[in-house]
């Protein structure tokens, strides 16, 4: 962990709103396993601060600079997002991705797909183990899957897609 201004650098941060609460206990009750691989990870929570040896959890409001700033330093952005993101999109896996950032999530089904198509991007963990895991054995983001992944979210192909959706629901 390095500081560059008033901006720490840590090996992976997880600064999204939505956040699974239990997910950020799991890795705050692992602490000990995070400081044995020497990862620092930040995290936002709706309910707790706390700061140990390897992590640290804030709470509350983050001003958008500072927000990319943690983007920016960070080897990996990690997304655990609650259950209740079964048909929903986070921000925060397309502003990681915009940034050249590895995302590492919890095992939602579309982020499932997004491992598969994106391959050395887009990663899940289940538990604690194998987010270790995967920031210890993971480069940083492939910039050709990453280009890749881009431009099958571009203004122009979402354009086309819903266009061809809609000549569809029209032609029945």
């Amino acid at each position: 962990m390095e500081k560059t201004s008033d901006i720490i650098n840590y090996d992976c941060v997880g600064i999204s709103n939505s956040n699974s609460e239990s997910d950020i206990d799991n890795l705050v009750d692992n602490n000990e396993l995070l400081k044995e691989n020497n990862i620092h990870i930040l995290l936002r929570s709706k309910r707790r601060e706390i700061e140990l040896s390897n992590i640290k959890v804030i709470k509350g409001f983050l001003p958008l600079d500072e927000y990319y700033q943690y983007i920016n330093s960070a080897k990996a952005i990690f997304v655990p997002l609650p259950s209740s993101f079964i048909y929903r999109l986070s921000a925060s896996i397309y502003d990681a991705i915009a940034h050249r950032k590895m995302v590492i999530t919890t095992s939602i089904k579309y982020v499932e797909e997004y491992s598969k198509r994106y391959p050395r991007i887009c990663f899940y963990a289940e538990n604690v183990e194998q987010f270790v895991d995967v920031l210890k054995h993971s480069r940083i983001a492939d910039d050709i899957v990453i280009e890749r992944f881009i431009a099958d979210h571009s203004l122009d192909m979402i354009s086309e897609c819903m266009r061809n959706q809609f000549m569809k629901t029209i032609a029945k």
